[in-house]
């Protein structure tokens, strides 16, 4: 079925087109941040036949550019068990790839903000000495918000991964110290969850300089990792 969608806001919450993914993720392409009186700072968006504005959420459906999809294309796992004397040692890892997300945008904003905590990503705000992607604050702040700086190209990152999901280091007490317990098998094993991720492909230092190397994103999540957590585990058989 073809979609019905004519405007560029409603492909955001109707993306189905033919031709494309299901999961396809939709963005509106940054033309640069205006340096024209009265719109300092402001961002500026392709609409229809590449005229630039500070609003395209009406142009047709055809300004919207197909960032790719937001579901994995190659999903991996790997599974790997060691043994020695008793003490095993099994590590499970997992590679998701191939997909996209959209990650830290960077949002306009009225003045200095609303009154609760100024985002980072102003650190780098646009100002006719220092020019760049980022919207302005203060005085080149925006007088019209939108949705473009939040579903924009620029904050579509890879969204590839690879994790730990577990870890399981184990023991298996020798048969004659269990039956001095009346027990024919007695096993020890400690579990750690939801380490955190080995490597991702997006890392907010790297292309964000404002952002410390202490921050941590998941791509998993979107946002914050998810906390580990750690399991000690007592098997007895009688």
């Amino acid at each position: 079925m073809e979609n019905a969608s004519t405007r560029a806001y409603e492909l955001l919450s109707n993306p189905y087109r033919v031709g494309y993914p299901t999961s396809a993720l939709w963005s509106w392409r940054i033309a640069g941040i205006s340096d024209a009186e009265g719109e300092k700072g402001m961002t500026l968006w392709y609409s229809d036949n590449d005229r630039k504005t500070h609003s395209a959420q009406s142009a047709s459906v055809d300004v919207m550019e197909y960032s790719g999809q937001t579901e994995p294309v190659v999903i991996a796992g790997f599974d790997n068990r060691f043994t020695w004397n008793g003490l095993s040692l099994s590590v499970l890892m997992a590679y998701y790839g191939g997909h996209v997300m959209r990650a830290l945008a960077e949002d306009e904003t009225f003045g200095v903000g609303s009154g609760l905590a100024v985002p980072s990503y102003f650190l780098n705000a646009w100002t006719p000495e220092k020019p760049t992607n980022t919207p302005g604050i203060g005085r080149y702040s925006s007088n019209a918000l939108g949705r473009e700086p939040s579903t924009s190209d620029i904050s579509v990152r890879n969204a590839a991964f690879l994790k730990i999901r577990n870890i399981v280091l184990g023991y298996e007490l020798p048969e004659n110290w269990a039956r001095r317990i009346g027990a024919s098998r007695v096993n020890l094993q400690f579990q750690v969850d939801n380490l955190p991720a080995v490597w991702t492909a997006f890392r907010p230092y790297k292309t964000m300089p404002y952002y410390d190397k202490s921050v941590r994103f998941d791509p998993e999540t979107g946002g914050i990792p998810s906390r580990s957590s750690y399991i000690f585990g007592l098997h007895i058989n009688f």
